[in-house]
């Protein structure tokens, strides 16, 4: 990706903040510790907009088994590599935003939710947007191979960086394996961007994930570099 590309992506969401300052998915909700993908006061912030419709809600199903099973085969043989021991989380199509539950091993989406990121990532980019809802997957995905690697402690921007690192290193498997499409890689960035902290908020707050900068560079880290980048094996 040029860098053209990634300020034209970091300008859109600038814009936006100057307004507004498969068969491993199931239907079903457990009972946590939670890692949610952005700040929540950023996520209830969002405007509200339409309802999903079917069509949407069945692309989204699609795409989200499709990423789920990639997912899972790519950390399989990661851990493998790396001769760890790798347990599938479960993923549910419940619960606001979206969030991992260490307790349950556990991701879980709101399908609604998922779509408005979709389609925000969609207006701004001028694509699809289906890279959108993806890229928050991967970022949970990675919160539960931190658990699996006991790194689910410390300051929360660290994992959530981490996260986002991570999330960048499924981004370039994917990439290597020829299966993204034109536009992907700015909806990925465009999102981490728009997740990023309140201005203001110190980075020892608890909850805190990141300037949209920071998040944006650690995903790019893992794009770049792969696993190696993020430093968790």
């Amino acid at each position: 990706m040029t860098r053209n590309s990634i300020l034209r992506i970091i300008a859109l969401a600038v814009m936006l903040a100057s307004l507004a300052t498969s068969s491993l998915v199931n239907n079903s909700q457990p009972q946590a510790t939670e890692y949610f993908f952005a700040p929540q006061s950023q996520i209830y912030s969002a405007r509200r907009v339409s309802a999903p419709s079917n069509n949407e809600l069945q692309q989204l199903r699609s795409k989200i088994g499709s990423a789920s099973r990639f997912l899972d085969t790519f950390w399989q043989r990661t851990f493998s590599a790396y001769r760890r021991r790798y347990t599938s989380p479960r993923v549910y199509a419940s619960g606001s935003s979206a969030f991992y539950r260490s307790q349950t091993h556990s991701i879980h989406f709101d399908p609604a939710f998922f779509v408005r990121q979709m389609r925000a990532a969609a207006e701004q980019s001028q694509t699809d947007g289906d890279f959108a809802p993806i890229t928050i997957l991967a970022h949970e995905w990675g919160h539960s191979v931190q658990a699996q690697l006991g790194r689910l402690r410390g300051q929360t921007i660290r994992m959530e960086l981490e996260a986002d690192c991570l999330a960048g290193a499924f981004a370039k498997a994917a990439r290597d394996a020829g299966v993204l499409d034109q536009g992907d890689l700015d909806e990925a960035t465009y999102t981490f961007f728009s997740g990023r902290d309140r201005t203001g908020t110190p980075s020892y707050h608890r909850g805190a994930h990141g300037t949209g900068t920071q998040r944006v560079n650690s995903f790019l880290n893992g794009l770049k570099g792969g696993v190696a980048a993020c430093g968790c094996f």
